[in-house]
């Protein structure tokens, strides 16, 4: 990262509403798998505030596949700066 990693194309993050944020990750739900093993949280729109987060749990409590969602946990790695 730091200039060493290339950060995703600004269509590929959705927004989602954080299910708990903590000082060393976020928990939030989706209707999408990850798509990966790490992501790139941003937060704020002016002046956003960029993380590498590690996926460390993904679970899906309903097995309708037309109301599917995932509550997925990350874990903060490593915070991105310009």
């Amino acid at each position: 990262v730091n200039g060493q990693t290339k950060l995703p194309n600004p269509s590929y993050f959705r927004q989602v509403k954080a299910s708990d944020l903590s000082q060393t990750g976020i928990s939030f739900t989706t209707t999408t798998w990850p798509a990966a093993e790490s992501l790139v949280v941003m937060f704020g729109e002016e002046k956003p505030s960029q993380v590498v987060a590690r996926v460390v749990n993904v679970r899906s409590e309903s097995s309708d596949p037309d109301d599917r969602c995932f509550d997925v946990s990350c874990e903060f790695v490593e915070w991105i700066t310009a």
